[in-house]
């Protein structure tokens, strides 16, 4: 692991702890990736190559026992973001970053899962906007997390 990765990881769980009052149970990371030919093909059968890069997407998590996901963005000031997994899941115009939460977690509701609440808090260090798929590393963390760590019955 090598120093930014480690900074990463101390600081969602030192901002998890302090805005939850509890320890987080999880850490996830991703990472970012990038296309070395076929840029934007993948969706249109073509062909492909990315390679992951030395930047991630870290998560301290914990689940809850009830439906309510809270998330605190360290990256944007610990914005935080709290929504119901028992109601239906929409876009949110005013709170962009959590949209990449909620499409995860409703796709995986859509598919059969049935996940718990949870408690997050995410930090990242893929440049966001330069095609280098910091949002598909979050996504890729919450489907993992979801699936492999315990938000999932």
């Amino acid at each position: 692991m090598n120093k930014q990765s480690i900074a990463l990881t101390q600081s969602v769980q030192q901002v998890f702890e302090q805005h939850f009052d509890y320890a987080p149970t999880h850490i996830i990371q991703a990472p970012g990736r990038v296309n070395l030919i076929g840029e934007h093909t993948d969706y249109n059968d073509g062909f492909v190559l990315p390679c992951a890069i030395d930047y991630q997407t870290v998560v301290a998590a914990a689940t809850r026992s009830d439906s309510l996901v809270r998330v605190i963005a360290v990256d944007y000031d610990n914005a935080s973001n709290t929504f119901d997994l028992s109601q239906p899941l929409a876009f949110d115009p005013d709170c962009m970053w959590v949209n990449y939460i909620c499409g995860v977690l409703k796709g995986l509701l859509e598919k059969g899962y049935a996940i718990s609440g949870m408690d997050l808090t995410v930090s990242g260090n893929v440049p966001q906007g330069a095609g280098l798929s910091s949002s598909a590393a979050l996504e890729v963390l919450i489907g993992q997390m979801v699936k492999v760590y315990g938000s999932c019955h």
